[in-house]
């Protein structure tokens, strides 16, 4: 997946100079491999609620209160609901679930995600472990302390593993972009300043 998304972003030219990253969830994962393999490439990273199966136990890395409302959201047939209902797994705030659902399907209708990519991107997720050396970039770590998908441990034992500077949301779910994304922009902002990083 790290090389995978490398190459789009070569592709695309974006990586004439260092780049940034911001990742959510896997994403944490797929930018944690990248800023060890290829260091030059990357100056530093924000990793929102992620986790390592090697720091983690499975019941926190996917919480157990999920179980239920995730194998339904498999077994949805209906995409408007099964969208609606990944939606309200990951998001706290409710006000927009209907334009934000509307959007999520016309992402799906123009890159649709089968049931196999699902299940590898779970098992990718569920065997990602690093090993002992942590990146020489800095690293902010956010985590949300209304995830309802993965446990905010997870990512307190990234940074208790590593002496990592981190943040919590009090009341976001699990795409804390979308329930704050001011609060998640100023912690960017105030890191970027701090580290004198030039962009994310």
């Amino acid at each position: 997946m790290t090389a995978t998304v490398r190459q789009h972003a070569i592709n695309q030219g974006l990586l004439k100079e260092p780049v940034t990253l911001l990742a959510l969830s896997l994403g944490g994962m797929v930018a944690w491999e990248w800023l060890l393999t290829h260091p030059k490439e990357v100056e530093g990273a924000v990793l929102v609620n992620t986790s390592f199966a090697n720091l983690s136990p499975f019941y926190q890395r996917l919480r157990w209160q999920s179980y239920g409302h995730f194998a339904r959201i498999l077994l949805q047939t209906h995409v408007h609901r099964r969208e609606l209902a990944i939606l309200q797994l990951v998001c706290n705030g409710r006000e927009l679930d209907e334009s934000r659902t509307a959007e999520w399907l016309q992402i799906q209708t123009q890159r649709p995600v089968s049931l196999k990519n699902s299940f590898r991107q779970i098992f990718a997720a569920a065997n990602y472990k690093p090993g002992a050396d942590r990146p020489k970039q800095p690293i902010l770590l956010l985590n949300s302390r209304g995830d309802r998908l993965v446990a905010p441990a997870c990512t307190e034992a990234i940074q208790k593993k590593w002496r990592l500077e981190l943040f919590t949301h009090p009341w976001a779910g699990h795409d804390l972009s979308l329930d704050d994304g001011v609060w998640l922009a100023q912690r960017l902002k105030n890191w970027s300043d701090a580290q004198s990083i030039s962009s994310i």
